[in-house]
């Protein structure tokens, strides 16, 4: 009986907690995913270990390479997320946030052009797109400006500051 007390109270302190394990590939994205939104909040560790597990099992999970490629981009691994903001483009064309991800890492890498180009891509697929007016207000006068202020996470549009496309 005493066991069976033990066992209920660490079952439900155990169930109380953050820290739960996830397992399967549905586990470990929800794990990364909920990290990686956390913002500074989150462990951006915890977050590439679960979605890189994820990519590997299945890199058509969801939006699992997009959410890697910005937590990469977060970390500051620049290189990194380039080659897997490619990859989510490439497998998903009609992902406007992996566009404009993508977009914003070429600009961190000094791509100039062909960021512009990326972000402007993917700010005309989510117009495009039947939901969706506009992406937070952007316009392409808000990402020159972006790109001559020298601005990495903010863009600047004609009434306010956009932040963290990335």
């Amino acid at each position: 009986m005493v066991y069976k007390k033990l066992l209920l109270v660490a079952v439900l302190i155990y169930g109380c907690s953050n820290n739960l394990p996830r397992f399967g590939t549905g586990g470990r994205y929800e794990e990364g995913r909920d990290q990686f939104l956390r913002g500074r909040g989150g462990d951006m560790d915890r977050a590439v270990v679960a979605l890189e597990a994820v990519v590997m099992v299945d890199p058509t999970y969801k939006d699992s390479l997009t959410y890697l490629g910005r937590a990469y981009y977060r970390k500051g691994r620049y290189q990194d997320a380039f080659a897997i903001l490619q990859r989510a483009v490439a497998v998903n064309p009609d992902n406007e946030m992996a566009w404009m991800s993508l977009g914003v890492t070429q600009l961190q890498l000094g791509e100039n052009e062909k960021g512009i180009a990326t972000l402007k891509s993917g700010i005309t697929l989510a117009r495009s797109s039947a939901n969706k007016t506009s992406v937070n207000g952007a316009t392409d006068i808000g990402i020159s400006r972006h790109v001559q202020l020298g601005r990495r996470r903010e863009c600047a549009d004609a009434d306010t500051t956009r932040t963290r496309y990335v």
